[in-house]
C-alpha cells in the first residue's frame, strides 16, 4: 500500500482494503492521514503532538460523509491550535455536555438571544428553528455540520428563498459561538452561498409621511431626529446624511438649501 498520497476524493476511492488496518499518509500536511480498515471503510484523521510532547489522534470523519478537502481544511485548523498550545482532542472530551446542535441552540437561546435580543427577534428565532433548522440538524452533533450539510439545507429550503437566508443567518450565528465557547474549530456557515432575494420598494403615502413626521417632531434624540427628516425631505442615501457638515447648508428660512 502506498505510504503517502496527495489525499483527494478520487485517490481516497482509489485505495482497496488489506488483511489489517493501515494508514496512507499525506503528502502535504504533517499528520493528515485516511485509515483503511479490512471492510473497506475509509476515516480521515490527524496526528499531532501538544505542547507537552504528547501524542495525540483527532478523529475527521469518515470519507463517506466528509469531502477530502473538508476533512484536510479540519485538520489544518486544529494543527494550527495545537502549535498555538491548544489540544483539539481534550478540548472535544471537555464540550461533551453539548452534543448536539440541539443543545447549541438551547444554550444560544438562554446565554444569547434572550439576554442580548428584544423578544420579538428571540420568536422569529424560535420560529426559524422549529419549522426549519430543528428538523433538518437538531440531531446532528455540532463537531460533524458540514458544508455538505449545509448546501443540503439551503436546496431544501430553494421554495422558501427568504427563510433559507435567514436560518443560516440564525445558524451562522450559533456557529460563531460554538467557536467562541471551543466548540467546534470554525464556523461552516461563512461558505454557504445564500440565495439573492428581491429588494422591496414602496413609497409613502401622504398620510404615511405626515405620521413620521409628526413622529419625529417629537422625538427627544434631536439628532436621529433630524437626519430622518433629510432623508424623508430629500430622497438623500443614508451616507450622505450621516456624513453631512454644517457647513454645506444654507439656513435661509425662506429657502434653506444643502
Amino acid at each position: 500500500m502506498p505510504a503517502r498520497i496527495i489525499i483527494t476524493d478520487r485517490t481516497v476511492w482509489g485505495l482497496v482494503q488489506g488483511a489489517k488496518d493501515y494508514k496512507v499518509f499525506d503528502q502535504a500536511l504533517p499528520g493528515f492521514h485516511v485509515r483503511v480498515s479490512p471492510i473497506g471503510l475509509k476515516t480521515y484523521a490527524l496526528f499531532y503532538r501538544t505542547r507537552e510532547g504528547q501524542q495525540r489522534s483527532l478523529g475527521l470523519g469518515r470519507a463517506y460523509d466528509v469531502k477530502a478537502d473538508e476533512a484536510r481544511r479540519q485538520a489544518g485548523l486544529a494543527l494550527a491550535a495545537a502549535k498555538a498550545g491548544g489540544d483539539p482532542v481534550a478540548a472535544r472530551k471537555d464540550r461533551r455536555f453539548i452534543s448536539t446542535v440541539t443543545d447549541l441552540y438551547e444554550d444560544y437561546l438562554e446565554k444569547h438571544a434572550k439576554v442580548r435580543k428584544k423578544p420579538n427577534s428571540v420568536k422569529g428565532d424560535e420560529i426559524l428553528w422549529r419549522l426549519h433548522l430543528k428538523p433538518c440538524l437538531g440531531d446532528k452533533r455540532v463537531t460533524d455540520v458540514n458544508l455538505r450539510d449545509l448546501d443540503g439545507f439551503m436546496a431544501r429550503m430553494s421554495h422558501r428563498k427568504g427563510s433559507a437566508n435567514r436560518a443560516m443567518a440564525l445558524l451562522s450565528k450559533m456557529m460563531s459561538l460554538a467557536v467562541a465557547w471551543d466548540l467546534r474549530l470554525d464556523n461552516p456557515c461563512k461558505r454557504v452561498q445564500r440565495y439573492p432575494e428581491n429588494r422591496k420598494e414602496r413609497f409613502l403615502k401622504a398620510s404615511e409621511a405626515m405620521r413620521v413626521r409628526a413622529a419625529l417632531d417629537i422625538d427627544h434624540d434631536r439628532g436621529a431626529a433630524t437626519a430622518l427628516m433629510l432623508l424623508l425631505l430629500t430622497g438623500a442615501r443614508r451616507g450622505e446624511v450621516l456624513n453631512a457638515r454644517w457647513e454645506q447648508f444654507d439656513l435661509d428660512p425662506d429657502l434653506p438649501l444643502w
